[in-house]
């Protein structure tokens, strides 16, 4: 429910007044005017504006003629979004990314294997030849990698999990750009052949054997930054 704000131009106040609201409403649904949330909250519309936008920003919602302010996600897609270049800018934090990444990855293998269809496998096995294609031609380099992105994106697809979905931008598609291909030497390439035994381990739904694979596959990288 909306209530007036009870300090005087306080955007933050709004913001969090408005997100409240927004929280209540499901995608899809129109937000009140400008007009009349100034007057519920009993502030400018000015500063209502100022607040809105900040949603807008975050990509929750979004003006659409003659509607108004419609709300499209709840969830972020893609919450690290705007603080990719400083994350690039810092190999310390490029460091605590590859461990995020290997305590997701072989945090979610119980839900995968659980989750997994002979559709999913089917799709793994496919980029699993392809990206060993793709690695055999050294002007498919870069292919490779995007596969490979492809691959384990899935995998952690395979939780059911939105929030964690949200940061396969972050520990994967961007890991994979900044951490691995503006290294000096390329990843364990052999390292690519364990994409087919973790699809035979999801196949099989054998969560532990999944979860060494993914640890011996992660190590790969662990190993090419100590050698720095």
């Amino acid at each position: 429910m909306l209530e007036p704000v009870k300090i005087q131009r306080t955007v933050e106040a709004a913001i969090e007044n408005i997100g409240a609201y927004i929280a209540t409403l499901h995608e899809g649904d129109v937000l009140p005017g400008e007009r009349e949330l100034a007057g519920k909250l009993q502030i400018s519309r000015n500063i209502t504006r100022e607040a809105l936008q900040h949603f807008r920003t975050l990509g929750i919602i979004e003006s659409k003629p003659k509607i108004g302010s419609v709300v499209t996600k709840l969830l972020p897609e893609n919450p690290y979004a705007g603080y990719m270049p400083f994350i690039a800018a810092s190999q310390h934090t490029l460091q605590e990314l590859l461990e995020l990444r290997f305590i997701l990855e072989s945090g979610c293998c119980d839900s995968a294997v659980n989750n997994v269809s002979m559709s999913d496998v089917e799709k793994l096995q496919d980029l699993a030849r392809r990206i060993k294609d793709a690695d055999n031609d050294r002007d498919q380099r870069e292919t490779a990698y995007q596969l490979d992105v492809e691959f384990h994106s899935t995998i952690l697809r395979l939780s059911r999990n939105t929030l964690l979905e949200s940061l396969i931008p972050l520990v994967v598609e961007f890991f994979s750009k900044n951490y691995l291909q503006n290294n000096s030497q390329a990843p364990r390439r052999e390292g690519y052949d364990e994409h087919f035994s973790m699809v035979e381990a999801l196949k099989q739904r054998d969560a532990a054997t999944l979860r060494q694979l993914v640890a011996l596959h992660l190590s790969a990288y662990r190993n090419l930054e100590s050698d720095k």
